[in-house]
């Protein structure tokens, strides 16, 4: 702007004295009187001259002065792209090198995932750390809701149920489950890599026992007139194995052994009976944090005086985690085939648990349910529970 300034005012004195030399010499006036007036207006011209060209020194000088910050900041902006290049390529190759790829896709037309050239970064894929973050996730899963996540697990449970036939029955069960040879391991001090350790890992038992009280109304009588019996009910065991684990399908075999303990035998079935069974888990397969796992199982009775036992059970078993693995909720809803008396039934349960605390693995649930068809083992019932699980 001074520059453009400077040379218009330059040129303009210039125009005026020619002008007013003109002028001079038209009227006639004398050559001394021409000559100075010409001599003036030279002079005037050329300290305009001067005052531009010093204008535009001290516009380079200034220009000059200004040119190493702009040298500057365009050398740290090259800089900091060049760092934020290097990031990202060093991130970009840690990627590739995790997941064992070789380099980005190429579909024929364009790079499908390019962090180098500024494009939006590939959609994540499944690494071998994060098949190790699952791995670790289930190492720390306290809730007891894996049934192939072989854990020890102490549980108190109360129950009652309004039978089909009339009356009520009330049962206290204490329920321990625990991974085999996995306490001789850790009394030595040993994890992973151990052979009493890992074993844990394959193979693990159950045992619950039982106290009940029956209470049947009597016939005939008053409402509060009950017949009530109380005792130790029928014992179980069961011993399972994992088949089969291979990505996101688990294979378990089992066999379930049911005791005649019962102290009367109307608190028991009064038969001894087995019961083989197999089921598979799908981790993820209804979305994150879900499990699904259908099972099935044949009960027969081996000995007793009680009645004859046939059954095929079928058992679907759903699993969803909440609150980042601090509640859940179980549907579980199991289909009884009778066989031996030509009937089918039903039950369907749901669960709703919460952690208690996390760290020492002791948490709460309430579990209602009920029963469907005719000679359905109960018309409602109500199981509230205290679990501690660790390792």
């Amino acid at each position: 702007m001074m520059k453009g300034t400077t040379s218009s005012g330059v040129l303009l004195t210039v125009l005026l004295a020619m002008g007013s030399m003109s002028c001079t010499v038209g009227r006639g006036a004398g050559t001394a009187t021409a000559s100075g007036w010409m001599t003036e207006d030279l002079e005037t011209a050329r300290l305009a001259a001067e005052s531009a060209s010093e204008a535009r020194s001290i516009e380079r000088l200034q220009a000059q002065a200004q040119e190493p910050e702009r040298q500057d900041t365009l050398s740290r902006e090259v800089s900091q792209l060049g760092a934020d290049f290097l990031t990202r390529a060093y991130r970009w190759s840690a990627d590739l090198a995790d997941s064992g790829q070789l380099g980005p896709r190429f579909d024929g037309a364009a790079w499908s995932d390019g962090p180098l050239l500024g494009l939006s970064d590939p959609e994540p894929q499944q690494t071998p750390s994060d098949k190790e973050s699952d791995k670790e996730k289930q190492a720390t899963d306290n809730t007891g809701t894996n049934p192939v996540n072989f854990t020890y697990d102490v549980r108190f449970i109360a129950e009652m149920s309004e039978l089909d036939g009339g009356g009520s029955l009330g049962t206290g069960t204490f329920e321990l489950r625990a991974p085999l040879g996995r306490d001789i391991a850790n009394l030595r001090g040993q994890g992973s890599g151990n052979l009493a350790y890992d074993l844990g890992a394959r193979f693990a038992v159950r045992f619950r026992g039982r106290y009940s009280t029956l209470s049947v109304p009597n016939m005939g009588a008053g409402p509060f007139d009950v017949s009530q019996v109380s005792g130790i009910g029928d014992f179980d065991m069961r011993f399972l194995a994992i088949a089969y684990s291979s990505g996101p399908v688990v294979i378990a075999t089992g066999l379930e052994a049911f005791f005649d303990t019962a102290s009367n035998p109307a608190l028991g079935a009064g038969t001894t009976s087995l019961g083989p069974q197999v089921f598979f888990g799908f981790p993820g397969l209804l979305g994150g944090g879900s499990l699904f796992v259908p099972g099935y199982q044949y009960v027969f009775d081996i000995a007793g005086e009680g009645a004859d036992v046939r059954q095929s059970r079928i058992d679907l078993y759903f699993v969803w985690m909440l609150a980042q693995g601090k509640n859940w909720l179980i549907a579980n809803p199991q289909i009884i085939l009778d066989h031996e008396n030509s009937k089918e039934v039903a039950t369907i349960e749901a669960e709703f648990g919460y952690m208690i605390a996390q760290s020492v693995g002791a948490s709460t649930y309430v579990r209602p349910g009920f029963g469907l068809g005719e000679g359905k083992p109960y018309s409602w019932n109500l199981e509230v529970g205290l679990k501690f699980v660790w390792r």
